[in-house]
């Protein structure tokens, strides 16, 4: 029976709505009020027996009332452990935070109401269907990299969870993706393997369906696959593409592919870097496979961090000076437009035919320095080749031909001009990069990440760890040890040796802390409480 809008459970906190039903109970946004402020959560409802059971079947197994009794009681404390599995990875950012459980017994002692407080989440389902578009594969590979680290948590616990799927995948306000519902998850014993079929089929690993012994790369292997949806218009692999329709025979032809080692494709929505650890993580043997969570993770943060694009604008236009009909000089000029504070790279080839280019890159602010340059260079030139040629010469078609890199230039020129300018875009886009890596840091994104992570990922853009500066603050919205502010945006760049300062969120204020500030600082590290 489902609880009303208003039903009071926990004591003090009140049923909002409905939010989902599922098979192993039924889920509910709850509130309640305390000094002006509403508090929100999950409540998870769970009977036993469920509405799918009947004891009368049971019975009729050859079951005692009392044996029948013992069974639901079997169930329920499977639910018991699973709460404390829950508890005891409270600390993680990337799974479902359990706050509180009580169990109801009916007076006949065959029945049992569960009553499970967590924190409240949008369902990723809910979530992707709220947007306008599917999701990006820059968010699909955050998603993959937070699942990850939940999975990390798991794997501390020597937890396999089972039953990785987009149904059980939840996003926080703070943009954080986190692993949840651990109801068939299993705690392995060390040099253990398991071989009880749970899960969701059309996720299971190849070992888990074909009943033979499996650890905690089944999971991973589970992600794949759902990395795999999300790049793929919501389709397994094998199935028929987007918007081709879906057969119950296609499902099961698509299922029998991968169970027999067909080797998986790539998503349709996923480059090469991305498909490959996908498909890396769908092997049909588990060695093949990514071997810990760990492994996959610095693979998908390697793309996350790649995917940031240093060259949003390129200007691949090349101009091609010919001074003298017997000594032939190119200048190719290419400019990259590069972020913000970093300006605009020009880089320019100079050189007699026949002889080897060097090249040199200028570091320019503006259009007008360009122009600037370009009439230096000009006025060097012309001191060069000496005054005596007449203007109708010097801008005649022998002297000075200014051609564009167009359609036209392959047929007008030599195929050597070519060769220069697609050689140039090549080491211009190197010398770009190593000017970056060498000066400057691109800010990452911090926000929603526990101090432990953003300091980690800060030092690997390029910050030096006495320049990170972290600040606490309480905060009545965001959960402990999150980062809930950081003082540079993302995605910009910043000289190294810059400063950065991030908040951390204390959680809510105790009420025995006192009004005020207290600062100490520690080589480079600052240490607040504010109220």
């Amino acid at each position: 029976m489902q609880l009303q809008t208003n039903d009071t459970i926990f004591h003090n906190w009140k049923i909002k709505k409905l939010i989902g039903v599922g098979s192993f109970g039924t889920v509910y946004e709850i509130e309640r009020e305390e000094f002006g402020h509403i508090y929100r959560a999950a409540a998870k409802v769970i009977t036993i027996p469920g509405e799918s059971e009947d004891e009368q079947i049971i019975l009729k197994q050859g079951m005692t009332e009392e044996n029948v009794i013992e069974y639901y009681r079997s169930l329920v404390e499977d639910i018991i452990r699973e709460c404390d599995l829950m508890e005891c990875m409270k600390g993680d950012s990337h799974i479902v935070s359990y706050e509180d459980h009580y169990v109801e017994q009916s007076e006949s002692g065959k029945r049992w109401t569960i009553y499970i407080r967590m924190e409240l989440l949008i369902p990723l389902l809910s979530y992707i269907e709220d947007k306008t578009d599917n999701l990006k594969g820059r968010e699909v590979v955050k998603l993959g990299m937070d699942i990850c680290q939940g999975l990390e948590t798991c794997q501390k616990f020597n937890v396999v969870h089972r039953d990785i799927k987009l149904e059980n995948i939840f996003i926080s306000d703070t943009g954080h993706y986190k692993l949840g519902d651990f109801g068939i998850s299993k705690v392995m014993e060390d040099n253990e393997n398991a071989v009880s079929q749970k899960g969701t089929r059309f996720y299971m690993a190849p070992e888990i369906l074909h009943g033979e012994k499996y650890d905690a790369r089944v999971d991973i292997y589970s992600l794949g696959l759902v990395l795999f949806r999300l790049m793929n218009d919501n389709r397994a692999p094998f199935l028929p593409q987007y918007p081709e329709m879906i057969r119950l025979k296609d499902k099961e032809e698509a299922l029998q592919k991968r169970l027999a080692g067909d080797s998986i494709p790539n998503p349709c929505h996923a480059d090469e870097h991305f498909g490959a650890v996908i498909r890396k993580a769908c092997s049909f043997r588990p060695e093949d496979r990514y071997q810990a969570p760990g492994e996959m993770r610095k693979d998908l943060m390697g793309i996350f961090e790649e995917s940031v694009e240093l060259y949003p604008q390129i200007d691949r236009t090349a101009e091609v000076f010919s001074f003298h009909q017997d000594t032939v000089t190119e200048t190719v000029a290419e400019t990259l437009c590069v972020r913000g504070s970093a300006g605009t790279h020009t880089l320019m080839r100079h050189g007699n035919a026949g002889k080897k280019h060097r090249m040199t890159w200028l570091k320019k602010q503006s259009s007008r320095t360009k122009i600037i340059t370009v009439l230096i260079v000009l006025v060097v030139v012309t001191a060069i080749m000496g005054f005596g040629i007449n203007s109708e010469n010097f801008w005649g078609q022998r002297s000075l031909a200014m051609l564009k890199m167009t359609s036209d230039i392959v047929n007008a020129e030599k195929p050597y001009v070519e060769y220069i300018c697609s050689e140039l875009i090549s080491e211009g886009r190197e010398a770009v990069k190593r000017e970056f890596k060498e000066h400057w840091i691109i800010v990452p994104e911090v926000l929603g990440m526990t101090e432990t992570e953003a300091v980690t990922r800060l030092i690997k853009a390029g910050y030096d760890e006495e320049n990170i500066q972290i600040s606490y603050v309480y905060s009545n919205e965001i959960e402990k040890r999150i980062v809930i502010a950081q003082s540079s945006e993302k995605k910009t760049q910043v000289r190294k040796g810059s400063v950065i300062a991030i908040d951390v969120s204390l959680g809510r204020k105790p009420s025995a802390v006192s009004k005020g500030k207290e600062t100490k600082e520690d080589s480079g590290w600052i240490w607040k409480a504010i109220d």
